[in-house]
């Protein structure tokens, strides 16, 4: 009996992980070939909720290993790799299709996100330095950076100029060399039962534009998580409300 409950427990975060690649594998069938950024977008802030809570319950059960440390990162590539790299495709799709311009494999140039996400993901697996924080852009906020640009485009409140292939290749470029790039950026996860007053420093920039900006706002609150991050994180310190 004893045995069976230590089995089911070691299981239970990794349920949590593979419905995470569950969302992000149906996310991107329908983004691919129902066309439905809505829908993958939802999908994928379901992905983002299990990755938070795979890792909580594993800490709280005290199962966590690299078994499931490994399990979280090839969910990931799925969630948060391809998944934003096919909602980048899709908009260049729509691009085409409004302005009966052809791409040609121009199209396929935001696939860049879900190589530099697998290296991103390899690079954190081995290195033990970011467990206080992060080296590089985290993928789950590259994805949210290009799920909200997914969710202003279907809003269809935008031109065709926002998904202009100039627009779409730069941020696929930029946020691939921010997941890779050496920039210690401060962890998003809660220190001796805090949160970094630089974390609510980014929720307030959220707060603050969501009514005039409104999906671009989680895009703006991921650009200020690098600019605090680089002006004012730096590896070792935690700053205070009064630094």
């Amino acid at each position: 009996m004893a045995q069976s409950i230590s089995k089911t427990l070691f299981w239970a975060p990794h349920a949590l992980t593979a419905g995470n690649l569950l969302c992000g594998a149906t996310a991107s069938v329908f983004v691919l070939s129902e066309h439905r950024l809505d829908l993958g977008f939802w999908l994928m802030a379901g992905a983002l909720l299990l990755d938070v809570f795979d890792g909580l319950l594993a800490r709280l059960l005290r199962v966590a290993g690299d078994f499931g440390k490994q399990l979280d990162s090839l969910a990931d590539v799925v969630s948060f790799g391809l998944l934003p790299a096919f909602m980048g495709m899709e908009m260049l799709l729509r691009y085409e299709n409004q302005t009966a311009t052809e791409l040609g494999f121009l199209r396929f140039s935001p696939l860049i996100l879900a190589v530099f996400a697998a290296l991103r993901l390899a690079k954190f697996n081995i290195d033990p330095t970011q467990s206080t924080h992060f080296i590089g852009l985290p993928t789950p906020s590259m994805a949210a950076f290009f799920g909200a640009w997914a969710m202003a485009v279907h809003s269809g409140s935008l031109s065709a100029q926002w998904t202009h292939p100039f627009a779409i290749v730069a941020s696929s470029l930029a946020m691939s060399g921010l997941m890779v790039a050496p920039i210690p950026l401060f962890s998003l996860k809660p220190k001796n039962g805090k949160l970094s007053p630089l974390l609510w420093a980014c929720a307030a920039v959220g707060l603050l534009s969501a009514g005039l900006l409104g999906w671009w706002s989680i895009s703006l609150v991921v650009l200020s998580y690098v600019l605090l991050s680089i002006v004012f994180f730096r590896p070792g310190h935690v700053p205070s409300q009064g630094s």
